[in-house]
């Protein structure tokens, strides 16, 4: 996986499954480590499900946008500064930087993002 291919590995491989974001793939590169280090390198590298010839219209833009609503902080601090300019997705950000119980951080990047 050294150079990027725009399509995925067979299904049922382990670079097939770490590029589809699948739990088992995630499992079978832990029983591993040293002999998986490339695979997973490249897929953290090469954002599979980003690429539209291979997921048409789905990907990590709509990924972040349904991230503003997690219940975990990082993953809602990503999707503030990730998620795709859309205007469903700018007033939620709008809501997490009021939200007086939400983490500074986090209020604190919703409020430049809707500055910029």
């Amino acid at each position: 996986m050294t150079e990027r291919r725009y399509e995925y590995a067979p299904a049922g491989t382990l670079p097939g499954l770490l590029q589809r974001g699948r739990g088992l793939g995630a499992r079978m590169a832990a029983e591993d480590p040293s002999s998986a280090a490339e695979l997973v390198y490249g897929c953290i590298r090469w954002e599979w499900r980003w690429d539209r010839k291979v997921d048409g219209a789905a990907g990590l833009p709509e990924a972040y946008q349904e991230s503003l609503w997690d219940c975990e902080a990082n993953a809602r601090l990503l999707a503030v500064e990730h998620a795709p300019d859309r205007p469903y997705t700018l007033s939620r950000v709008a809501e997490l930087r009021d939200d007086p119980m939400e983490k500074p951080e986090i209020r604190k990047a919703a409020e430049a993002r809707l500055a910029s």
